[in-house]
């Protein structure tokens, strides 16, 4: 493909120099995208009338590149017409959203499925035939490095170098505490939300493609950064979630590297617990074990995070009450209130009116069969990565298959804001990643 795209770029040239010059800005508006979609804030943008974010003004240009160019639009509605399985998927969640919309006078809802399937169906085009899944993957590894090194001076300093940015400001405007310990929120809306990002870009990392392996320590830096900011974030469900994650990746791994990655694993676990110990006055040492205790608490329902001034039993009670959503009368089983309904209950003494549960969430808004689709996209990604594993025996599937279970088990304890279309890049990843090399004779844009 990249000798394609080579023989292409030099044929243009010779066509004209316009020609070049309009290939190449396509190309880095498809690159710059690809960054902006892993790293850029929502909130980075401005608003007229609606937040034109840079996403969305990317997204745009993109297209406009696209449908600028016939054979570019041709190779675009091929793999359109190609991807059955993905199309099933969009097809189910425009009809379930599209009826709420209608149903609920709710314009977001249709406007939310339309942008994704552009969204998804350009990540299929940029990874097929602009940027290779393995520049994709070099570009998650460049941009998990920046997000770790922000993190990491978010916590030195209090500064949020991302709030300066986002039009959204609010979100970045103070300095979120538990336990009197900081937490830091990178560039997502919450604290937790970031440790969710940073655990499926880490686990992606962790890939190296050319070799067809996986293995958890392919970046080191990579690992410990990452580590470091998942514990700074100071949530508890993605950092038990991420060290189930390191688990996972471990026993994922080839024959090979199984073995060296659960020794280094264990010898990390065991490093992390003397430095505790020896620096448990420390304020990084009390930390350390508020999160663990917390993690504890939060699963076994006990009272250890009480002993280092703080509890869970709050929001975990709270998550109970609002699991609760489910055996009210009043939400339609079928018919759910759309995107643009505010949640506002009183379950079991509590006062509900954040979700933190994205099942709980998009039952709320696009009830059981919004639900259903929602779970079938994790189920088919999963499956995508099996029949991946068992075909081309590539790492690439087993990492994709830690991240997506992990992220799923991610967002029972939050809501997804902004960190979605993460399920729909690690779908566009395998599935270009399964199929690829099985395109043959495509027509090549700007060919006459």
């Amino acid at each position: 493909m990249n000798q394609t795209l080579s023989c292409r770029k030099r044929k243009e040239w010779r066509l004209s120099p316009g020609a070049v010059t309009g290939t190449q800005f396509f190309h880095a508006c498809c690159w710059l995208y690809i960054v902006g979609f892993f790293l850029f804030p929502d909130g980075f943008g401005f608003r007229l009338g609606y937040l034109w974010s840079a996403k969305r003004i990317l997204l745009i240009a993109c297209y406009v590149g696209i449908l600028a160019n016939r054979e570019r639009l041709n190779l675009y509605l091929a793999d359109v017409r190609k991807a059955v399985g993905p199309n099933i998927l969009i097809g189910l969640d425009f009809f379930v959203k599209f009826y709420t919309g209608v149903y609920r006078t709710d314009i977001y809802c249709i406007i939310g499925i339309v942008e994704t399937a552009l969204m998804f169906y350009l990540l299929l085009y940029i990874m097929r035939h602009e940027l290779s899944v393995e520049r994709v993957l070099k570009i998650v590894r460049g941009v998990l490095l920046i997000l770790c090194l922000e993190g990491i001076w978010e916590a030195l300093t209090g500064i949020n170098l991302f709030g300066y940015i986002s039009f959204a400001s609010d979100g970045w405007s103070s300095y979120a505490t538990r336990g009197g310990g900081s937490r830091i929120c990178g560039n997502a809306h919450h604290s937790i939300l970031f440790g969710v990002s940073l655990t499926v870009l880490f686990f992606l990392s962790c890939v190296d493609y050319e070799k067809k392996k996986m293995s958890l320590f392919q970046h080191p830096w990579l690992f410990l950064l990452s580590t470091v900011c998942v514990f700074l974030t100071g949530s508890r469900a993605p950092l038990g979630i991420y060290i189930l994650g390191l688990f996972l990746i471990c026993l994922f791994s080839s024959k090979n590297e199984r073995v060296k990655s659960f020794l280094f694993f264990f010898l990390f676990l065991a490093v992390l617990a003397l430095l505790t110990m020896a620096f448990y006055r420390t304020e990084f040492g009390r930390q350390v074990m508020y999160m663990v205790a917390n993690m504890w608490d939060a699963v076994f329902r006990t009272r250890y995070a009480d002993s280092f001034g703080g509890t869970a039993e709050g929001s975990t009670l709270y998550r109970d009450a609002l699991a609760k959503v489910f055996d009210l009368w009043y939400f339609n089983k079928l018919v759910g209130r759309g995107a643009s309904y505010a949640l506002s209950v009183v379950i079991d003494g509590f006062w509900v009116r954040s979700c933190d549960n994205s099942y709980v969430g998009t039952y709320i808004q696009y009830a059981y069969p919004g639900l259903a689709v929602m779970i079938g996209h994790g189920v088919t990604i999963l499956g995508v990565c099996l029949r991946g594993l068992r075909k081309k025996k590539n790492g690439l599937f087993a990492a994709i298959f830690v991240a997506t279970l992990c992220y799923f088990l991610n967002i029972w304890y939050v809501a997804s804001m902004g960190t979605y279309p993460l399920v729909w890049m690690m779908l566009a990843l395998s599935y270009v990643a399964l199929t690829e090399g099985k395109e043959k004779g495509e027509p090549v844009p700007g060919e006459a």
